[in-house]
């Protein structure tokens, strides 16, 4: 193959991986994300993106990276699996509140998802740990008369939960538990 045909290959190839990356990417819809959040409030949003953040998790957890700087965080749940996830329930309403299993201490995203789009707010992790957010779609998918669709499901993106190390006099317990067993 000559110089041409390796340059016409080369271009054929950057043209074809360029639109897959953007066949890969979310794309954004309206409306904006703003106002769904209502207590406590989020530090930065992004979307609404079409479709379910469920079925682009690659490119939900790229979009992290790239809008908020998210590095380590994984789909941790969502309120429409089994046992709701890490939600007490899922409220399938256009407004309501989210509860969590156990309350958020650290910086994590919460996915909204209603109609055929979803948003995603982003939550620092300064301040009080979070056990409960109050919400409304209207910055996810709104109906023709402007009110905000159902909510399908809400999701955590976050860092795996580190598990606790024992304090030296806990390991000492537990030895001293076991040796007595032994005995």
């Amino acid at each position: 193959m000559n110089r041409r045909g390796l340059l016409k290959a080369g271009l054929s190839a950057v043209v074809l991986c360029a639109a897959f990356a953007a066949q890969a990417a979310l794309t954004a819809v309206t409306p904006a994300c703003a106002a769904s959040v209502a207590n406590p409030t989020w530090s930065d949003c992004a979307g609404a993106f079409s479709g379910n953040d469920k079925n682009q998790q690659a490119d939900v957890l790229a979009t992290l990276l790239t809008e908020f700087g998210l590095t380590g965080v994984l789909f941790q749940g969502a309120s429409d699996d089994a046992a709701n996830g890490p939600f007490t329930g899922n409220s399938g309403e256009a407004t309501g509140t989210m509860a969590f299993d156990v309350a958020i201490d650290s910086p994590f995203v919460l996915s909204l998802k209603a109609g055929n789009a979803f948003s995603l707010f982003y939550f620092d992790g300064a301040g009080a740990p979070i056990s409960s957010i109050d919400f409304t779609t209207l910055g996810v998918s709104v109906n023709p008369n402007g009110a905000g669709n159902g909510l399908s499901h809400a999701s955590v993106y976050a860092a795996p939960p580190v598990a606790a190390i024992p304090e030296p006099h806990t390991l000492l317990l537990m030895l001293a538990g076991l040796g007595a067993i032994g005995f």
